[in-house]
């Protein structure tokens, strides 16, 4: 990682080691963290004809786990970004209560399981490729509710899942 950091010049901070960035490339204030086992802080130091480009593959490469765990349970990829919007809070359980609130609403938004004629919002229960890949990524404090049994619950299939990426 910090040999790749060094070639397009950016300043790599962490607990394991340092690198100096070039200097003659422009700094814009563009932070992100990344967590592999160890938290390291990537300043982004870029040259001005090779910011997007590089900036680009910064975002390609935080979502690299996300979308390897999204595939190995045979999930869409587009739930590799909620992951990926969830990773910046506290604790694993507010992480994973933010990506079912916006797997919820992402399925809300394209009706999936909604009545014509109903006013009422449905309680989704999601396949349990979903609560593994929950698990798996954020995996401290992990409380096993059971589904819920009522009138309004839609069961989510992995399906489901991959019909709202086509529309």
């Amino acid at each position: 990682m910090l040999a790749e950091a060094m070639d397009v010049g950016l300043h790599v901070s962490g607990t394991r080691g340092q690198a100096a960035f070039y200097p003659s490339t422009l700094q814009i204030g563009y932070t992100c963290c990344i967590e592999i086992g160890y938290l390291v802080q990537i300043y982004g130091t870029l040259q001005p004809n090779t910011s997007l480009q590089v900036l680009l593959l910064f975002i390609d490469l935080l979502m690299d786990a996300y979308v390897d765990l999204c595939l190995s349970f045979g999930l869409p990829v587009w739930i590799a970004s909620l992951l990926h919007t969830a990773k910046r809070l506290r604790f694993d359980h507010a992480r994973r209560k933010k990506v079912y609130r916006l797997l919820q609403r992402k399925l809300m938004f394209h009706r999936v399981g909604v009545k014509e004629d109903s006013q009422r919002q449905p309680t989704y229960v999601y396949p349990e490729e979903v609560k593994l890949l929950m698990r798996s990524a954020f995996p401290k404090d992990i409380c096993d509710y059971p589904d819920p049994d009522h009138d309004h619950v839609v069961y989510i299939t992995v399906e489901d899942l991959y019909n709202i990426e086509n529309n």
